[in-house]
């Protein structure tokens, strides 16, 4: 199968997560199934995703409601906090996944900004500076190297991953190995 990827377009901000700008200056956020106007996340559809908050890599994470996200914030964040009790709380350097309530913000149309406002100051770390909203895409490549990367993460769609797709969405996953292979 052959695909076209246009890099023509001049889109306001980078796109994430995979996305390609289109001639018409918008991210094409349809092949990973992405969503805003960055396509700064992706849904985890799988049934297997209820309650669970993860990371993994180095700035993919996934809150408890299943939104995928590529965040490159160089801060120490809370990782998981009930909102009801302000201790215990869990902080990770260079991780944030969720929270038991979601009282701050549309983080699916800023990332930063919502993660930015979980960062904490730790005695180890040097002065936090917050990272911007416009934060650049590890995908500002030539179209030669995107094609060989987007093909390289689609065998994620392939034999053996298929089976598992009922239980685990592998579009997340896909946009992550993107991300990774980009930098």
């Amino acid at each position: 199968m052959q695909l076209t990827f246009c890099f023509a377009g001049s889109c306001r901000q980078d796109c994430l997560n995979g996305a390609v700008c289109t001639e018409a200056g918008m991210c094409d956020c349809e092949t990973f199934q992405a969503q805003g106007e960055r396509c700064q996340t992706v849904a985890n559809g799988g049934k297997d995703r209820d309650g669970i908050c993860k990371s993994w890599g180095q700035y993919h994470y996934e809150t408890f409601d299943g939104i995928y996200y590529y965040f490159p914030g160089n801060c120490s964040y809370i990782f998981v906090k009930d909102c009801g009790d302000p201790e215990p709380q869990y902080t990770v350097w260079n991780i944030y996944c969720g929270k038991f309530c979601f009282s701050l913000g549309d983080y699916k149309e800023d990332i930063a900004k919502f993660a930015n406002s979980w960062s904490v100051q730790t005695p180890d770390d040097a002065a936090c500076v917050a990272t911007a909203s416009d934060f650049p895409s590890p995908c500002n490549i030539d179209a030669e190297s995107y094609e060989d990367i987007y093909f390289k993460c689609q065998i994620l769609l392939q034999f053996p991953f298929f089976s598992c797709h009922q239980s685990i969405d592998p579009y997340p996953y896909i946009s992550s190995c993107m991300n990774d292979l980009c930098r």
